[in-house]
């Protein structure tokens, strides 16, 4: 061993050297991103919980920006409905809250009497609460104007969008469920939680033997309705099944179900602009405004020597995005992105609405070489995020002027059993109410939750878990780990 000794001015040099690299050290550890004392539990149940599961795992401090927590926070996966996340924030930002969706009536021709000869035109923007009510108005304002017939066509103008009806990632099975409606610019909705381009169908057991009794909202929508059941007694099995045929118009109605029983399905419209118009004209025609015999519904742009009638207004958009993130609904996602490619491009098709979503997500700093925006849906199993990316987003949302009002307020509650403030986490971490409001995500082989969750210290957090093949219940208890530590 050998010893060297050090004049004064040598001596200084090395202390000060020692003190930089101490000081290094310092900053190194308390920047990196790995687990404290505080959370070292939280990386046991991550461990645990997604042993064998692809998962990426981020918690940001809410007032720092600062991460707080990682477990393969930079691993892209596919995020499912957690997309929605970002279509509500580049809704927002580009639309605003009180953004509304136009839809208008429209006649040429000229009035001899109460008869239009001539033709009806109805133009869309894609309005997602369009219903039977304002097919009412529509009738009241043709009665108004002094039209209680019309000697002439029904025409749906649905150019405000372009391109494929249905969103990328939606196959052939998804096309017959309502969260795989196709979308266009004139669809409608049959009740208020604006499941887009559906209609439903209900059946009520009556006699043994007979076929059951079959109800529409709003009406038949030019539906054909094979009606193939069977009604049996009381206490046997209720196997009715309610489904549209691939490429039909043609829904068959099959199975049994006991008497006094009901059953109900949703819809979805092979032709949304067609079936909103005829679904349009039954009303009206009830409302004492009647077509000529022979009278087509079609599509057709408005004239521009037509005349407005009557316009009615969607519910503003703050309204609409609590929507979607409650219930998860994807036709609402899948128009807001085609009204986004619209309004911010000029082109009403998703492929311009998801390049609006990238450019959004890129101004507000996340690292595109961790996120990729196909649809505004999250159906697609392409789309990738991060949860490092997700939690930044959140943090982001945290800074902006709609946060507070429509943001936050939109995202499911945890515990909470009110359907509409619960949504899609309504039975999730019922040990917690109140703790966690964060957006859902379920699709094949995928599940996700990301949001924001209040610690046991009191400190609010972003938070994302993202996962392949990791299940509902091991999510939970990894977030059930993170207030607990938090």
């Amino acid at each position: 061993m050998y010893f060297f000794k050090l004049n004064n001015e040598e001596g200084d040099y090395v202390r000060k050297l020692i003190a930089i690299c101490m000081s290094l050290l310092l900053m190194v550890t308390l920047m990196a991103p790995t687990a404290s004392a505080s959370t070292a539990q939280l990386t046991k149940t991550v461990q645990a919980q997604m042993k064998g599961v692809q998962a990426t795992v981020a918690v940001r401090d809410l007032d720092t920006n600062t991460l707080v927590y990682g477990y393969n926070q930079n691993l892209s996966l596919a995020p499912a409905s957690n997309m929605k996340l970002l279509t509500t924030a580049a809704t927002l930002h580009h639309l605003g809250e009180d953004y509304t969706m136009q839809t208008d009536l429209y006649i040429d021709g000229t009035i001899e009497g109460t008869t239009l000869n001539g033709n009806v035109y109805v133009r869309g923007e894609g309005d997602p609460t369009f219903q039977a009510d304002d097919f009412i108005a529509f009738a009241n304002a043709l009665k108004a104007a002094g039209i209680t017939h019309v000697n002439g066509n029904l025409y749906g103008d649905d150019s405000w969008f372009t391109g494929p009806s249905l969103a990328p990632g939606i196959g052939r099975s998804d096309e017959l469920q309502y969260y795989g409606a196709a979308i266009t610019a004139l669809t409608m909705s049959p009740n208020n939680d604006y499941d887009a381009s559906t209609m439903i169908v209900s059946a009520t057991g009556s006699s043994v033997g007979k076929a059951p009794a079959l109800t529409y909202m709003p009406n038949s929508s030019g539906l054909n309705i094979v009606n193939q059941a069977k009604t049996v007694a009381k206490g046997k099995a209720n196997t009715l099944s309610i489904r549209r045929q691939y490429n039909t118009n043609r829904v068959i109605v099959s199975g049994n179900i006991p008497v006094g029983a009901t059953k109900r399905e949703w819809v979805t419209l092979y032709s949304p602009t067609l079936s909103t118009l005829i679904a349009m004209k039954q009303v009206w025609q009830s409302q004492g405004v009647s077509f000529a015999k022979g009278a087509k519904e079609t599509y057709g742009k408005v004239p521009k020597n037509a005349q407005l009638v009557h316009s009615v207004q969607s519910l503003p958009m703050n309204e609409i995005v609590y929507m979607l993130n409650k219930l998860s609904n994807n036709s609402i996602a899948d128009i807001l992105v085609r009204t986004l490619g619209r309004v911010v491009k000029g082109d009403g098709s998703n492929t311009a609405g998801a390049k609006v979503l990238t450019e959004y997500a890129q101004s507000i700093g996340l690292n595109m070489n961790n996120v990729r925006a196909i649809d505004g849906s999250g159906m697609s199993l392409n789309n990738r995020f991060t949860a490092n990316e997700l939690t930044k987003l959140l943090i982001s949302s945290n800074r902006s002027p709609w946060y507070k009002t429509s943001f936050l307020p939109s995202l499911p509650k945890a515990g909470h059993y009110e359907r509409l403030e619960g949504g899609t986490m309504r039975t999730r971490l019922g040990a917690i109410p109140n703790r966690v409001m964060a957006k859902t995500g379920t699709h094949t082989g995928v599940n996700a939750l990301s949001g924001y969750i209040r610690g046991q210290s009191g400190k609010w957090y972003a938070f994302s878990v993202v996962t392949k093949n990791g299940s509902v219940a091991k999510i939970d208890r990894v977030v059930l780990e993170m207030y607990r530590q938090l």
